[in-house]
C-alpha cells in the first residue's frame, strides 16, 4: 500500500527513491555526505546445476582485511566477520538510512558554518573591538560598518563552501566526517 490509499503502486520493495527523477538522483547521490544505498533486490532461485564445493580452499585462503595476522592465523574466527556499521545498516529501515543522511548534512553544514566563523575572526574582533571602544557614532550605528563587513565574510565563507567546496575545505569536512564516524563505531 502507498503513502495515499488510492495509490496503486506497492512500497514493499523498501526503495524510497524509486520514483525519483534519475538526475535527481544522480544529485542527492553527489551532494549527500553520507550515500545511500538502495535494498539489494531479490535474487532469483539458484540453478539446478551441480556445482563441486570445495572447504578446503576457504581454509588456505589468505586472512581477511580486519585480521591482524597476515599469515592466516585465526582465519577461522575472521571469515563471518561483519563490520558493527555493517550489520546496523541492514537493520535500520527507510526512515532511519534518511535520518542518517539529513543529520550528516547537518553536521557538514555546522562544520563548514564553524570553518567560516574561523576564517572571518579578524571581521568578529574588529566588531566587537567596536563594540567596546568604538566611538560614539559607531556606537549609535551599532558598528554597521564592522558588522556588515563580518556577516558578508560569513555568509561568502559559509555559502560559497557549500555550493563550492575548495580542496582545503573539502579536506577538512572529509577528515571531520572520519572522526565523527570513528567516534560513532566506538
Amino acid at each position: 500500500m502507498g503513502w495515499w490509499p488510492w495509490s496503486s503502486k506497492s512500497t514493499n520493495d523498501g526503495d524510497p527513491f524509486r520514483d525519483l527523477d534519475p538526475s535527481l538522483r544522480d544529485f542527492l547521490a553527489k551532494e549527500s555526505p553520507l550515500k545511500y544505498n538502495a535494498p539489494p533486490t531479490p535474487k532469483p532461485p539458484p540453478s539446478t546445476q551441480n556445482e563441486p564445493t570445495t572447504t578446503s580452499t576457504d581454509q588456505s585462503s589468505p586472512a581477511p582485511s580486519q585480521s591482524l595476522f597476515p599469515d592466516g592465523r585465526y582465519a577461522h574466527l575472521w571469515k563471518n566477520y561483519r563490520a558493527q556499521g555493517e550489520i546496523d545498516a541492514e537493520f535500520k529501515n527507510d526512515q532511519e538510512r534518511l535520518n542518517d543522511v539529513l543529520d550528516a548534512y547537518k553536521a557538514r553544514k555546522s562544520l563548514i558554518g564553524r570553518a567560516a566563523l574561523e576564517n572571518c575572526t579578524g571581521e568578529q574582533i574588529a566588531l566587537f573591538d567596536c563594540y567596546a571602544h568604538g566611538t560614539w557614532t559607531e556606537r549609535s550605528t551599532l558598528c554597521r560598518t564592522k558588522s556588515k563587513a563580518f556577516e558578508r565574510c560569513y555568509e561568502m565563507q559559509a555559502v560559497w563552501s557549500l555550493r563550492f567546496p575548495t580542496p582545503q575545505i573539502q579536506a577538512t569536512l572529509n577528515l571531520n566526517q572520519a572522526q565523527m564516524a570513528d567516534s560513532g563505531n566506538n
